[in-house]
């Protein structure tokens, strides 16, 4: 059986684009917090897996073994650019010890 829209017409195989009025949309059902956790745990998996499958056995242990170290170092890659410039450096720690935006002269 052909694939239709909403009136029973065919679709065009080769659509003419977004703007199409014989464009049929369909709406996902929104997925729990567990199954996006899980799909995005093997997500990651297959991916650490693929990677590095050109890579020496060493070259995989060195990895595996710096690792751990990938949160501090994206943390002062990020502390770093922020300390770099002073009056976004106050603004930043201002808020984040006060815990709320300080008024501003367009407000």
């Amino acid at each position: 059986m052909a694939a239709t829209d909403s009136t029973g017409r065919p679709l065009n195989k080769n659509p003419r684009g977004l703007f199409d009025q014989k464009l049929v949309l369909t709406r996902q059902q929104p997925e729990c917090f567990l199954s996006f956790a899980r799909r995005y745990f093997h997500n990651g998996f297959d991916f650490a897996a693929k990677r590095p499958a050109r890579m020496s056995a060493t070259a995989r242990l060195l990895r595996l073994m710096t690792t751990p170290a990938l949160p501090p170092l994206l943390f002062y890659r990020r502390f770093i650019v922020v300390w770099r410039k002073k009056k976004q450096r106050e603004g930043e720690l201002v808020g984040y010890l006060q815990g709320r935006a300080q008024p501003t002269a367009s407000a």
